[in-house]
C-alpha cells in the first residue's frame, strides 16, 4: 500500500510513509454563529402578547409605563414606589391600566398605600373621560386610525408607527420588539 522507492545512493528499498489525510482547508465551521467581535449572537426574543405573560411580567409592563425617575426593575414588594415617582395625571396614565385584561390589583404590593389610593383615583378620573392618546406623539387619537400593541397595550396612530392599513393578527411596537 505504501509506495516503494529505491535509494540511488545505498541501493536499499525504502518505504515512504505519508501523513494522514488532512481535513478541508480554510476557516473551520462554527457550531454557533458569532459576531465580528467573537461574541455569541443574542437570541431573538420573540414578543409575547400581554395575555400570554405571567403576572410578574404583566406587572413589569405596566410599571414601566407608570413609573418615572425610578427603574421598574428596582420596584418590588420590599421596595415599593412612592406617589412622587408615578404618572398620576389622568391623561398621562398608560392605556394598559384601562384595558379589560389588566388586573390593576396586581400593582398594589409594589406601591405605598398613599400611592395606591392616588392611582385608584387617577384611574377613576381617566375612565370617565373618553380621551385616548398616542403613546408616540401624545396627541389625542380622536377619529384617526390607530393600532394597539399586543404586548404593552399602548395605542399608536398609524402614521406614528409607519402603518398604512389595519394589520391582521398581533402587532408589536418598536419598544416591545
Amino acid at each position: 500500500m505504501f509506495p516503494v522507492f529505491k535509494c540511488i545512493v545505498c541501493t536499499e528499498t525504502k518505504r515512504l510513509r505519508f501523513p494522514p489525510a488532512a481535513g478541508s482547508r480554510g476557516r473551520p465551521k462554527l457550531t454557533t454563529k458569532k459576531t465580528a467581535t467573537e461574541l455569541p449572537r443574542r437570541r431573538n426574543r420573540r414578543c409575547v402578547s400581554f395575555d400570554n405573560k405571567d403576572s410578574k411580567e404583566r406587572c413589569h409592563v405596566i410599571l414601566q409605563r407608570l413609573v418615572v425617575g425610578v427603574r421598574a426593575e428596582d420596584v418590588s414588594a420590599n421596595n415599593p414606589v412612592d406617589s412622587r415617582y408615578l404618572k398620576l395625571q389622568p391623561n398621562e396614565l398608560p392605556a394598559a391600566v384601562l384595558h379589560e385584561n389588566v388586573n390593576v390589583q396586581l400593582l398594589q404590593p409594589f406601591l405605598t398605600p398613599h400611592a395606591w389610593q392616588q392611582l385608584q383615583q387617577a384611574i377613576a378620573e381617566r375612565q370617565q373621560s373618553d380621551d385616548w392618546f398616542c403613546a408616540s406623539c401624545h396627541n389625542d387619537l380622536g377619529t384617526q386610525h390607530s393600532v394597539e400593541c399586543t404586548s404593552c397595550l399602548d395605542w399608536f396612530h398609524y402614521g406614528c408607527v409607519g402603518l398604512k392599513r389595519k394589520r391582521k393578527g398581533d402587532w408589536f411596537c418598536c419598544v416591545c420588539v
